[in-house]
């Protein structure tokens, strides 16, 4: 008993004692005139009574006036100056390792002197961007919409600005507002003005934990003899520029992939450069089971030993396949090779392609090369060139592979008085059969092997612009576009016919010579508006399509889903009159999204059809469709560790409503199947050098000479693949 309550009071004190600890807080040491600062709660009113001594809690806004303020943090020791007419928040404390000391700059200017303590982080925002601070001395001016500048004097600050992040050392400044976001040289002499009202009158800097000030001279003009003080560079700055150079080059993934339902480790290498508008990426992939070091034990996509670079080739025999094989397993290497943006007069992206649209989607819709990346990968091109007359799109899906391949060209008759555009858009894929295996007990697909067709898609559109603003755009468009399918031979099966070689006109315009009449088959049409409301993009369309003809055919599903077309392209060719194939459908396309502050962006469409049938009858459609996409930076979510989370979730379904709702054929589907892309990432910075990673995705399964695996129900066979991986950023 003695001994029980022994300890109990031992616990008591040690508790009282911690308690009696000096909490963490904001402390007002020093203003020039109380009648001109003015302190906001978290809720909105205004605290009476400014004193020396006084805490700025959290949630808290100082505003100075006509007046001056120091703050200092304790027990940390960091000071901080607020110049006059400056707005400042207090938004959290830093009180555990989890935790940040976070503020906000709304307009002003201020001066920071971060104590130089392990586990102990800064963040600072300014209207448009964030600065990462550690041990630092340096300042923020703000002048709302106009300029939101950062200046050094020693030291590293991180300062990012949306998806963009530099480091900015001693001596340099950079502008969130500027047009190039990168750090230039201070000049001595600006550097001495931006820190003439920044002097503390009451604080020391040389007291802040791990700093030594040094003078910053006076506002007064120096003796000629005197040289003008010049704040000194912190002497590791050198090397600090040049880790954080190789931080943002390189970047290492360790961890765990599955592919094709087996569960493999990885060691990926991807150096990252940025040039302005140019940016690059490699990927250096080991991918293995049980051995790092084993080159027979590593993953071979389609069965191709990327690391080989033609040497599992005979030159002397085979030249042209050891050639192809360099370049080949040396195009695998790059993730994305970029020059601009979308609507840039000039860009292009090779390697990882995704969210391709040509025109307005009708034929190419959110059409990516690397749904099932990286169990397959391919090194595709996107570019475009947009003048004031016209213009010009290209995609390749791969470059070391081409088969889907095509281009739209547009002008503008009317430039520069208006904006009307009319389009002329041809896609093929060369080899939609390819995929297919030889053993596929469906008849069709062996109809379709024989034959090797080819889709030679079509499209002509119109943009009509009626008003084009910042904040308020509204464009009409309108698109006609079929399908001309061409087979390399003839080809026949005993249980479902045959068909014949060359281009298949009547399955895109049939001609009755009997009647004397024309028809327009297997195709589409959509018309609608889109365009900006605020911080809106929106998009409403109606679509009207008859026969085989799929609105936005190539898709974010197409790669997987290209063998089933060309199976249910036989099916058609032999039997043209089945009153399945003169269906027509007909529905509404809604879509919509938003950013906010660059931290947060939504996005989400739907597809609701109907049929008409030949007989007149309408019926709801099982042909739906359904995207949803939600990107969350880091910072969105403020609290504690979470602020160093960002995720991002992209949800792709095909045959949405009759899969909930089970209609016929639909019983046995999934929310997540061959007809559904899921891509969902998670990624929480544990360091600033490491980020730790999970990754989730619906992948096809290939089988081992690259074709796709189909069911007994001649669907694509899927598998989640699931990824858990370390991020190193050196």
């Amino acid at each position: 008993m003695r001994r029980t309550i022994i300890m109990v009071s031992a616990l008591l004190l040690f508790v009282g004692a911690l308690a009696a600890q000096e909490q963490p807080m904001a402390v007002l040491e020093y203003f020039d005139d109380p009648s001109e600062i003015e302190v906001i709660d978290s809720q909105g009113f205004q605290v009476e009574g400014v004193y020396f001594g006084m805490e700025i809690a959290e949630g808290e806004t100082i505003t100075t006036y006509n007046s001056s303020a120091e703050l200092r943090l304790s027990p940390n020791g960091t000071i901080i100056k607020l110049a006059p007419d400056t707005t400042f928040t207090v938004e959290q404390i830093q009180k555990s390792e989890d935790q940040e000391n976070r503020f906000a700059l709304v307009a002003g200017k201020l001066r920071a002197v971060a104590a130089k303590i392990p586990r102990t982080r800064y963040t600072i925002t300014t209207p448009t961007a964030v600065c990462g601070v550690r041990g630092t001395d340096f300042g923020i001016l703000v002048v709302p919409g106009q300029e939101e500048t950062l200046f050094v004097r020693e030291g590293l600050v991180a300062f990012s600005r949306g998806t963009e992040e530099v480091m900015v050392g001693a001596g340099q400044m950079i502008d969130a507002l500027a047009d190039v976001f990168q750090p230039v040289a201070i000049p001595p002499e600006t550097l001495q003005e931006l820190y003439e009202d920044l002097e503390f009158q009451v604080l020391d800097p040389q007291e802040v934990p791990g700093q030594v000030e040094e003078p910053l001279g006076t506002t007064e003009a120096p003796a000629a003899e005197t040289p003008t003080p010049q704040p000194e560079p912190a002497p590791s700055q050198e090397e600090s520029a040049f880790m954080a150079w190789l931080r943002e080059a390189l970047g290492l993934e360790l961890g765990s992939v599955t592919i094709n339902g087996q569960t493999y480790s990885k060691a990926v290498l991807q150096p990252t450069f940025a040039v302005g508008k140019f940016r690059a990426s490699l990927y250096l992939p080991i991918i293995y089971t049980r051995d790092l070091f084993d080159p027979s034990d590593w993953y071979r996509p389609k069965g191709n030993d990327e690391w080989s670079f033609g040497t599992d080739y005979d030159w002397g025999d085979d030249p042209v396949g050891g050639v192809s094989d360099f370049f080949r397993d040396l195009a695998l290497k790059i993730r994305y090779i970029e020059y601009g943006e979308l609507r840039d007069p000039f860009f292009f992206k090779v390697g990882n392609i995704r969210g391709v649209t040509t025109g307005h989607g009708t034929i190419m819709r959110n059409y990516a090369n690397d749904t099932d990346f990286p169990s397959v990968r391919r090194v595709g091109l996107n570019m475009g060139i947009d003048g004031e007359k016209g213009g010009m799109e290209l995609v390749v899906n791969d470059l070391a592979e081409p088969e889907i391949m095509g281009t739209r060209l547009y002008t503008r008759p009317l430039a520069p008085s208006s904006r009307l555009a009319f389009g002329l858009t041809a896609l093929a894929d060369i080899d939609p059969a390819g995929d297919i295996p030889e053993d596929s007990p469906n008849p069709f697909d062996a109809l379709a092997r024989q034959a090797d067709p080819v889709f030679l898609n079509l499209g002509l559109d119109l943009d009509i612009p009626l008003y084009e603003g910042e904040q308020l755009s509204f464009i009409l468009f309108a698109d006609l576009a079929g399908m001309l399918p061409y087979l390399r031979h003839a080809a026949e099966d005993p249980w479902v016919g045959s068909v014949d070689s060359g281009f298949q006109w009547d399955a895109l315009l049939y001609v009755d010579e009997s009647e004397r009449k024309a028809e327009l088959r297997n195709y589409g049409v959509s018309t609608g508006l889109f365009g900006t409301i605020v911080v809106v993009d929106y998009r409403l369309e109606y679509r009207f399509f008859q026969g085989t003809f799929r609105p936005g055919f190539y898709g974010p599903d197409y790669d997987r889903m290209r063998g089933q077309y060309a199976s249910a392209l036989m099916a058609y060719l032999t039997d043209k009159d089945d009153p399945v194939f003169h269906t027509t459908t007909m529905g509404i396309y809604g879509e919509a999204g938003f950013d906010i502050l660059d931290r947060l962006s939504f996005q989400a469409g739907y597809f609701w059809p109907w049929d008409l049938t030949s007989s007149g009858e309408i019926t709801f459609s099982d042909n739906d469709y359904l995207t949803m996409r939600l990107t969350a930076e880091k910072g969105f979510i403020p609290a504690g560790r979470l602020k160093d989370v960002s995720a991002s979730f992209l949800y792709q379904r095909s045959f949405f409503i009759p899969t909930i709702l089970g209609r016929d054929g639909f019983e046995n589907a999934s929310l997540f199947d061959a007809n559904t892309v899921f891509q969902g990432e998670i990624v929480w910075g544990v360091a600033p050098t490491l980020d730790i990673v999970m990754l989730v995705t619906t992948n096809v399964i290939y089988n081992d000479d690259g074709t796709i695996a189909y069911d007994e129900d001649g669907s694509p066979k899927w598998a989640p693949s699931v990824t858990i991986e370390s991020r190193v950023h050196f």
